[in-house]
């Protein structure tokens, strides 16, 4: 599945859009199609774990992941799925841009076996929950609804 690369501008401050952001507990109060999201530890370091309910095809699935690259100084952090339909990872980045922050998402996907078939509606369907997600991030956050 080709790479998807979105991006937008938060006008809020670097640090606090990757606190929340980096709170996998919050997921579904801004990313499309994620029903339920919790991260047992809490405190975000590599091996961090997420598990995921989301919307997809329909049904509900369950997706379970790994944060594998965290730097908070940087303000990016690189998580991959570890069980659900396909395996993925997602690099989420958080830099100052004028008027607040830009983030910045790439995303990737492998469908494998019959879902492989798919490929080009996934990509779609990626691309799209993923701007609604920055969408509804941009929202929450400019609203102050993250407090």
């Amino acid at each position: 599945m080709p790479r998807v690369e979105l991006s937008t501008v938060i006008d809020r401050p670097p640090n606090e859009v990757f606190a929340y952001l980096t709170d996998f507990n919050r997921a579904a109060e801004w990313q499309a199609g994620v029903l339920a999201s919790s991260s047992p530890n809490g405190q975000v370091t590599v091996g961090s774990t997420i598990r995921e309910i989301r919307s997809m095809f329909g049904t509900k699935q369950e997706f379970l992941g790994v944060v594998t690259a965290y730097d908070p100084v940087q303000r990016t952090y690189t998580g991959r799925t570890t069980s659900g339909p396909f395996p993925a990872q997602a690099q989420w980045t958080v830099a100052p841009a004028a008027g607040g922050s830009r983030v910045s998402v790439i995303e990737q996907g492998w469908p494998r076996g019959p879902m492989k078939l798919m490929d080009p509606l996934i990509s779609v369907m990626f691309r799209k929950a993923l701007g609604a997600s920055l969408i509804n991030l941009k929202r929450v956050l400019e609203s102050g609804a993250a407090a």
